[in-house]
């Protein structure tokens, strides 16, 4: 990826802290599986939403519009299609939440009649949060599970995190553990890969999306988070995305995982990522 491009698209190449290329790897490649390999893993994770459910009687989803839980989601519709209204796919939406990210999640939503309801996220209201402070994901999360607990008393909660997300370092799951919150891919001992897979099998338009995160991931701790600096950074994102996605189109990959783009904010100078790409 040129420096000129970047340019173009109004993402600085130089200056301290800014690097003027970005890493490029080739992207990976989502191997389709077959009926018997589909069915195996729906039921693996069908058997940990219905066993939730009859546990608690009542099952709210915590629905992102990214491949994890959007397949959660879907996999909880149709196991519990005899339980509907005891089933709940709830998105939290607050600055944090891009943009392009929220128009996904309503889409999909509408294909899929998942019936989800938005809230409005109270974790972007926290101190803690808007200072970007080490823990933020953890406040951030403790919030929205506490307030989904208000609105659902008794339901249990169901998120989307896999077994290739256990090594990671997510201050968030501490929140996840300390609500009761279920993980129905990671108790089935399923993984990003397979997820993937499956997605694929079942037609979901976001089964090779990248992997996704709010928007306070663009900036290092400490720096406060301002809706207008996330919105300027999702702009750039969003046009260096469609720029790299364009020259992948000459070249003949079959099932490739879309590329990771992140532009960060370190010491106040812009730092351009683009992973998983041409």
């Amino acid at each position: 990826m040129d420096s000129e491009l970047l340019s173009g698209l109004g993402i600085p190449t130089s200056g301290a802290g800014v690097k003027s290329g970005v890493q490029l790897t080739q992207p990976i490649i989502v191997d389709e599986i077959g009926e018997a390999e589909a069915q195996r893993i729906s039921s693996l994770v069908k058997e940990q939403i219905r066993a939730a459910f009859e546990a608690h009687g009542e099952v709210v989803v915590a629905f992102s519009g990214g491949v994890d839980s959007t397949l959660l989601a879907k996999l909880a519709r149709e196991e519990l299609s005899d339980a509907k209204e005891n089933l709940h796919v709830v998105l939290a939406v607050s600055p944090l939440l891009s943009m392009r990210g929220l128009n996904e999640a309503s889409n999909l939503s509408r294909q899929f009649e998942l019936g989800m309801k938005i809230v409005s996220h109270p974790g972007w209201k926290l101190p803690e949060v808007r200072a970007n402070e080490k823990l933020r994901c953890y406040h951030c999360k403790n919030a929205l599970f506490e307030a989904i607990e208000e609105k659902y008393p008794g339901a249990v909660i169901l998120e989307g995190s896999n077994v290739d997300d256990i090594n990671d370092d997510r201050p968030g799951f501490a929140a996840v553990q300390g609500h009761g919150v279920l993980s129905p891919f990671l108790q089935a001992g399923i993984g990003k890969l397979q997820i993937r897979q499956l997605s694929l099998h079942l037609g979901l338009p976001n089964a090779l999306y990248a992997s996704d995160s709010c928007m306070a991931t663009r900036f290092e701790f400490g720096h406060s988070l301002k809706t207008q600096e996330m919105n300027d950074i999702e702009t750039k994102e969003n046009k260096l995305r469609e720029s790299v996605l364009k020259r992948r189109e000459k070249e003949n990959y079959v099932n490739a995982v879309e590329p990771k783009v992140r532009i960060r904010v370190k010491r106040g100078s812009e730092v351009t990522e683009v992973t998983e790409s041409l």
